[in-house]
Order: structure tokens, then C-alpha cells, then sequence
């Protein structure tokens, strides 16, 4: 929010589609960790 001010001088409200969004980001790049940590640890690992 800071640089979002410094740069255009006003901070913009967000609406449910940026939360929604920001979710769907998380989730995609959280995955492969997940799978990493839960499935293929266990198969990598004998």
C-alpha cells in the first residue's frame, strides 16, 4: 500500500475479485511444495 501511494499518490480499494485472485495465486504456488512434502518426499526418500 505504501508504494502504491508513493507511486500514483492515492491507495485504491479492493474488491472481492482481488481477494479471490491473491487466493488462487497462493494456492497455485503452495502446490507444489504440498506435493513435494507429502507424496514425493516418501518416494524419493527410501
Amino acid at each position: 500500500m505504501a508504494l502504491e501511494n508513493k507511486l500514483t499518490g492515492e491507495v485504491h480499494g479492493q474488491q472481492w475479485e482481488f481477494y479471490v485472485a491473491t487466493l488462487c495465486l497462493f494456492v497455485v504456488f503452495a502446490l507444489p511444495g504440498f506435493i513435494y512434502h507429502y507424496d514425493l518426499k516418501k518416494l524419493l526418500n527410501p
